[in-house]
């Protein structure tokens, strides 16, 4: 992935930092036809967890894991958000999950292990990912 090779060198926290800054950016004018939009009592529990938890915390492990496998792996992996995003609305917002919804996760999951498992060991060696950064 080029895309990976271009933030080889910068910190997760580098990259994370901008790319909040630009979303903030692009979703400010939205705000005042938001309606309320400051928490209150048990939200601000939950917006904590949503920021430290599911945003930073995710997206710094996200980063440092993404340099450590390959493009091949890195691709597959990129399926694992959106059942990561439906398990969560299941979780947090009490969503409800339908089988198909079930299945094509497990699908999912099992395909990015697979990928993730069988990669060649030679491709990783001849990439430089693993045990570097």
């Amino acid at each position: 992935m080029i895309f990976t090779k271009q933030l080889a060198g910068l910190y997760p926290v580098t990259i994370l930092f901008w790319s909040y800054l630009v979303v903030a950016l692009v979703t400010a004018p939205a705000l005042p036809f938001a309606g309320r939009i400051v928490p209150h009592g048990r939200e601000l529990a939950w917006v904590l967890v949503l920021g430290v938890v599911f945003t930073a915390a995710s997206g710094y492990l996200y980063y440092v894991f993404m340099r450590h496998v390959t493009a091949q792996a890195a691709g597959a992996l990129m399926y694992v958000e959106p059942v990561s995003a439906a398990f969560l609305g299941w979780l947090v917002l009490g969503q409800r999950l339908g089988w198909h919804v079930l299945v094509g996760g497990a699908l999912v999951l099992v395909g990015g292990l697979l990928v993730v498992v069988f990669e060649p060991a030679e491709e990783l060696r001849a990439s430089g990912l693993r045990g570097g950064g």
